[in-house]
């Protein structure tokens, strides 16, 4: 016995048995959490009840047995004429890292065989088994075994077959039963009439493959690739069901090429019962000068689709002539490359249609629900020399004008090295401006050349900063289209300065034994801008961004080049800071500024100047963001003096635990956009293995739900189960938002641990909607 005690096994195996996927056999290995090693015990997951405990050999890991001499003990031993002997009762065999425990053994010296003829344990670095009959060969990874269970340490999968084989590196099982789950679960498992499993390989190979839920098969397969390592390998990977009430029943079965160890391919078949069938295409590609991933998707004859309306639309409409099924189909690029000083850039997402997302679905980030952007851009940067060309356009998702497309865009710019105490620099940007309406004289086209020369004196310091400078700004365009009252290439010209200076504050204080530096931060700039009439000129790039603490120090009040605002203002703004003294961790920063206007303002985006632009102070800003241990908070304000009342407000608070234990609460106002919506999300267990999940994102302005999602989550060491109901508001092109589509929906997902699962598309859902959530952890 004292064999079997040192190799951590809670009693001697039965040998030649073939339990029930190997659980005897893995109960040998198996410990409780509060028995396992501290550093296993911390990386395992809360809900698992414990682990498997390797033993430790006496040799290198990675050491050939076969080099190794034979050592055996028994309580008897009998020689047998022809270089043989019979060892019996509690023989215990070694060579290097393997072992073999067995009633009888025979040593066979020619061919260097041992035979096990009751049964026994096999055990070698990464693996177990115990079979009936058994032979192995010292000379050489040669082995057979019969009724056999076996355990994968490494990867935690154990299982039972009929018959093994061992050849060299390759074990070759029959009639086989594989799991991931403990000893004591029998929630899934694969039955294979053929399993081989290379060592060091990502994948094991099953024939015949059948996956089975508490007994209930659920999936067959002729062939089928169980993953051991997170090593990339061709092969079909699980499929995915579920149901909606737009597209009903939906499958998707992937299969993962892995082209080359620096780029691979998924292609995706999906059928849905009310659209049709078709494919989606991933392919990524890396190096080291480049990172690319391309996407398509591709959906013949949509059912429910022809092109501009739903079939439930084009009937209630009561249109003339015939539904007919329009294909349907998506694209998608992100480039990124570096070669020495220059880099390129490819972003761009292109639909067969304006509702393809609505209908769907897609797994890009698509930034915008009103359009989508196709960018390209080559750049040049060496030394103070910077130049590009790039590229925009865009595809409307909304019934709304479309912005104006950049074809192309070049800038060039120098910042110089210091000339004595001032530094200077010239940047010039020429655009050609196109819009899918030519002839619209709302919306001319036209080229814009901007020249801008800028001069600075900076002054730094530890304790703080002063910069003084001064520019001119100069625009010219060559207008396509144009009104007769308005000049076909008209000029504007502008001269800047400004003063920007900051103070560096800081002291040591501690909280709670915390070592905190808290910072003082003022700052004020001063900036004068000349008026220039630009009634007259386009609206290519021109908006108002929101009014923030970044606004604040900017040397326009509009964003892109067509309005150049008049300035005689000084921003004045502090910010505050608590960070740790030694780690330089921030915990708190807060920050409150306004600006004070020496003169109305002139410039305006469209129109005559309003009051507000006569007030002499601005709106209020106010940002905060903390975290105290698991919580975490950030606010935002902007507060009008004038109207007594909030233009923009921003709130959110969080406490997050670990991924199981998060809650959200949120809101977010805009009085001039009419916005007012509340969110409030959550993961929540309620015991060790089941977990709450929900998401409420309501629309206060016209009483209505975007969002509601609920559900629920078992998991163990062995699967996961999630179940949700999903609701959400879509936006169509042909209505009104407060006309929006709903959909809903019930999603269910199964996750075998180690083997993947059903449902992927609940991960997005979750990861999308519940801040701090994180697909796949602790799987």
């Amino acid at each position: 016995m004292a064999s079997a005690l040192a190799l951590g096994l809670a009693s001697p195996p039965v040998y030649g048995q073939g339990s029930k996927a190997g659980a005897d056999l893995a109960r040998s290995y198996w410990k409780p959490r509060a028995e396992l090693p501290a550093r296993q015990a911390a990386v395992l997951p809360t809900w698992c009840r414990g682990a498997y405990v390797e033993p430790a050999y006496p040799e290198p890991r990675n050491s050939d047995p076969s080099l190794f001499p034979v050592r055996a003990t028994a309580d008897r031993t009998r020689y047998v004429v022809g270089d043989s002997a019979e060892l019996f009762g509690d023989v215990v065999i070694t060579q290097g890292n393997r072992l073999i425990q067995a009633p009888r053994a025979t040593l066979r010296q020619d061919p260097g065989r041992i035979e096990l003829p009751e049964g026994g344990l096999l055990s070698e670095p990464g693996v177990a088994l115990t079979g009936a009959r058994t032979r192995v060969r010292v000379d050489a990874a040669r082995a057979s075994m019969t009724d056999v269970d076996f355990l994968l340490f490494d990867t935690e999968f154990r299982g039972s077959a009929r018959t093994v084989e061992r050849q060299g590196d390759t074990w070759s099982f029959s009639g086989a039963r594989l799991t991931r789950c403990g000893p004591d679960s029998g929630a899934w498992e694969v039955a294979a009439g053929y399993l081989a499993i290379e060592e060091d390989a990502g994948f094991a190979q099953a024939r015949d493959a059948t996956v089975r839920v508490r007994g209930v098969p659920v999936f067959h397969a002729p062939r089928l690739r169980i993953p051991l390592s997170a090593e990339r390998q061709s092969g079909f990977l699980f499929p995915s069901a579920g149901t909606s009430k737009d597209a009903g029943l939906r499958l998707e079965l992937p299969y993962y090429l892995n082209l080359a160890p620096n780029y691979d391919a998924t292609v995706t078949a999906r059928y849905a019962s009310k659209r049709g069938t078709g494919a989606e295409v991933e392919a990524r590609h890396l190096s080291r000068s480049s990172r690319t991933t391309a996407t398509g998707a591709f959906l013949a004859g949509d059912r429910r689709y022809d092109g501009r309306f739903d079939r439930d639309d084009f009937r209630s409409l009561g249109l003339p002539g015939r539904f007919e099924p329009a294909d349907r189909w998506l694209m998608g690029l992100d480039h990124t490359g570096y070669f020495g000083a220059a880099t390129t850039r490819i972003d761009g997402v292109a639909a067969s249609d304006d509702d393809y997302f609505r209908d769907m679905g897609t797994g890009l980030a698509v930034t915008s629900r009103a359009y989508l952007t196709r960018f390209a851009e080559a750049r040049y940067a060496r030394g103070g020399l910077s130049a590009g060309i790039s590229g925009l356009g865009f595809q409307m998702l909304e019934e709304r004008r479309e912005p104006y497309r950049r074809l192309p865009e070049i800038d060039v710019g120098y910042a110089a090295a210091r000339a004595g105490p001032f530094e200077w620099s010239l940047a010039t940007v020429w655009t050609a401006f196109d819009h899918p309406t030519p002839g619209d004289v709302a919306i001319p086209g036209g080229q814009r050349i901007h020249v801008e020369p800028r001069v600075e004196l900076p002054v730094l310091r530890s304790w703080g900063f002063l910069n003084v400078g001064a520019g001119y700004r100069y625009t010219g365009y060559d207008l396509d289209d144009a009104p007769r009252r308005i000049d076909g290439t008209p000029e504007r010209g502008i001269a800047f300065g400004d003063i920007d200076a900051g103070l560096f504050f800081e002291r040591d204080i501690g909280i709670g034994g915390t070592p905190l530096i808290q910072t003082l931060e003022p700052r004020v700039h001063y900036l004068r801008q000349q008026f220039a009439d630009q009634a007259d000129l386009p609206r290519f790039d021109a908006s108002v961004p929101s009014f923030s603490i970044p606004q604040l120090f900017r040397r326009n009040r509009f964003s892109g080049l067509d309005r150049i605002g008049d300035a005689d203002r000084v921003a004045v703004g502090v910010t505050s800071r608590f960070l740790h003294s030694d780690t330089g961790r921030e915990y708190v920063r807060a920050s409150i500024g306004t600006i004070a206007h020496f003169d109305d303002r002139r410039v305006t985006l469209r129109g005559a100047p309003t009051d507000g632009d006569r007030h002499l102070t601005s709106p209020v800003a106010a940002e905060f963001a903390g975290t105290l241990g698991r919580f975490s908070a950030a606010a935002g304000v902007t507060w009008d003096p004038a109207d007594a009342e909030e233009d923009e407000l921003g709130v959110s608070f969080q406490y997050r635990r670990d991924n199981r234990r998060i809650i959200n609460v949120g809101h977010r106002k805009r009085r001039l956009s009419r916005i007012d919506q509340g969110d409030v999300s959550f993961v929540w267990p309620l015991g060790k293995r089941v977990s709450a999940l929900g998401k409420w994102n309501y629309d206060f302005e016209i009483d209505r739900t975007n969002e509601a999602l609920l559900g629920f989550e078992y998991a163990d060491c062995c699967w996961q189960v999630r179940l949700l109901y999903h609701r959400h508001v879509e936006p169509r092109s042909i209505y009104t938002v407060t006309e929006a589509d709903d959909d809903e929906g019930i999603l269910l997902q199964f996750v075998f641990r180690g083997l993947a699962g059903f449902g992927a598309g609940v991960e997005r859902v979750l990861s999308r909607g519940i801040k701090g959530y994180r697909e796949g952890t602790g799987w």
